[in-house]
């Protein structure tokens, strides 16, 4: 095989590899319905038309000189800010300091790109051309990576290969200002990027992340917005016999998922260190020490219509982390309640803590 024949061959290779991507993402998008993923859809896809002349010349494409860098520049800087966009959506929804962050990224990128148009510009050696951003695309596929591979709800397995594609994408194209000219070296970096996406794509398909879906019907509230501690289920259930039924519920407990009442309208978080998997569409296996994924999707679920959080694991979230770790955890749930109008039911046996852990509890909670 000549060597014109390996890099046309290269070249094809990597343009389908985008493409592959693309459809597995796009895949999963429709499978999930969820928003974050539909945006993570569109960043591959738009990837998948990145101006690149390796890519483009065997496919008997080109595009014109004075417009080559432009377009190539924004499909990068699009791509990154739809990765960022879309794993920020699937994490919690976007907040105002992500959409803050978003807007600056995206103002720096518009303002790159004018200068990109000057005479100046062109004056610059290839490696600071393309430097701000490649390493933008290459830091956003890795945080979106990283960021899968935290939220994911099975490890070890092959949804695996999805964040590890990513992140060795990304930290391939890091090199990319320094080494696209070396042609012996960017032969090879264009082959082991295909790699890296088909790896990806693998990975795409069977990737289970945790989602929170909206509650098929608005319940009215029977409790005033606020934060209320009962020291048994027994306790409440006398006082509210019918909570379960008449709120949109956010369950974080240790009991056992099939003791809730079944309703579509119950969104559980079974805390154990059994196994973590999705169970059904709205109970999931999670462990005691990933409460600070608890907090984000609790978040979400608070954004998408439940109105009131149901806890019963304090104290074992106690015991597998230490009491200032449940405590702040707990906190935190209660001022997202507040924040919202909503409410938080905490079921803590107070005979369980010292008197100082007691009384930290007893003075942040309307004791029913």
């Amino acid at each position: 095989m000549t060597a014109v024949n390996a890099e046309t061959l290269i070249g094809i290779t990597n343009f389908l590899s985008r493409w592959i991507l693309f459809l597995a993402v796009a895949y999963k998008a429709t499978k999930a319905k969820e928003k974050g993923w539909v945006i993570l859809a569109f960043a591959f896809f738009v990837n998948a038309l990145s101006v690149e002349r390796y890519i483009l010349s065997p496919l008997g494409i080109s595009v014109m000189p004075e417009a080559y860098d432009i377009a190539s520049m924004l499909s990068e800087f699009l791509t990154a800010g739809l990765l960022i966009w879309g794993v920020r959506h699937l994490r919690r929804g976007i907040t105002v300091r992500d959409t803050v962050i978003l807007g600056v990224v995206m103002l720096t990128a518009y303002l790159w790109l004018i200068f990109g148009a000057t005479p100046g510009f062109r004056r610059l050696p290839f490696a600071l051309q393309r430097l701000f951003p490649i390493w933008i695309l290459s830091l956003s596929l890795i945080y979106t990576a990283i960021t899968l591979r935290e939220y994911a709800i099975r490890k070890g397995g092959l949804e695996e290969l999805f964040p590890a594609g990513l992140i060795l994408l990304g930290l391939l194209d890091l090199t990319y200002p320094f080494t696209r000219n070396i042609e012996w070296f960017a032969n090879m970096a264009f082959f082991l990027a295909a790699i890296f996406r088909i790896i990806a794509a693998v990975g795409a398909i069977k990737f289970m992340f945790y989602e929170v879906k909206p509650p098929q019907r608005i319940k009215q509230e029977k409790l005033s917005p606020g934060a209320y501690l009962f020291t048994s289920e027994k306790e409440l259930l006398s006082r509210f016999p019918k909570i379960f039924s008449e709120n949109n519920v956010i369950a974080i407990t240790r009991k056992p998922p099939q003791t809730f009442p079944s309703s579509n309208d119950i969104i559980i978080y079974w805390v154990t260190k059994v196994k973590e998997e999705q169970i059904d569409d709205k109970t999931f296996a999670i462990s005691p020490t990933r409460i600070d994924i608890l907090i984000d999707l609790v978040t979400k679920a608070l954004n998408r219509g439940y109105n009131l959080i149901y806890i019963d694991a304090f104290e074992y979230i106690m015991i597998e982390n230490d009491f200032k770790t449940a405590l702040k955890f707990l906190l935190s749930l209660k001022d997202r309640a507040i924040s919202q109008g909503k409410v938080l039911v905490a079921v803590i046996n107070l005979d369980a803590l010292g008197e100082k852990e007691r009384k930290l509890i007893e003075r942040e909670f309307e004791k029913m």
